[in-house]
């Protein structure tokens, strides 16, 4: 990996986990907001008081989101792979942040299937700055290290141009 994106790479990474700290989703019925998630709520479950028209309103937990922890997981990877200094180690940050931008989506698309069938259209999922944000993020830091990983790539074969040319003069003389 070369300099600068040893340096991007565990940053965006970081940054990436912070959006999972930001607002994810807000569930909203005709046009009335019912309840704001973050990334890590999603992922983990939070318990909600729902008003009740008699007595103490009741407690109901939502399920943590499976694809969502993966995703946060896949930042995590991310970063602590971005620090491993061998020869093509930015192909497991570059597959980190390739598998969490595609849970992002998957999320995003259960999410969506879920509202519409038990919402019936009355229901509507927002997606925050959070999850946006995280999602670019995630596909900048597979770029950043699909990128690094080229230009290794191109180090390596110009350092041994000089050994195939005069490996390739050795042999024109040896002809001759």
């Amino acid at each position: 990996m070369n300099n600068a994106s040893r340096k991007i790479s565990p940053a965006l990474f970081s940054l990436g986990l912070f959006c999972f700290f930001l607002p994810f989703i807000t569930v909203s019925c005709r046009q009335e907001q019912l309840i704001t998630l973050n990334g890590v709520e999603l992922a983990s479950g939070k318990e909600i008081q729902q008003p009740s028209l008699f007595g103490q309103p009741k407690t109901e937990k939502i399920p943590g989101e499976p694809l969502a922890l993966f995703a946060m997981l896949s930042g995590l990877v991310g970063v602590g792979t971005s620090f491993i200094k061998a020869k093509k180690s930015a192909a497991i940050p570059a597959g980190a942040g390739a598998v969490g931008f595609i849970l992002l989506l998957m999320l995003k698309s259960k999410i969506d299937d879920v509202v519409l069938k038990q919402g019936q259209g009355f229901i509507l999922v927002n997606y925050g700055l959070g999850y946006w944000l995280a999602f670019l993020i995630y596909v900048s830091a597979m770029l950043v290290n699909i990128y690094s990983l080229l230009m290794e790539k191109d180090e390596q074969q110009s350092a041994n141009l000089p050994h195939q040319i005069l490996k390739s003069k050795m042999i024109k003389n040896h002809v001759k």
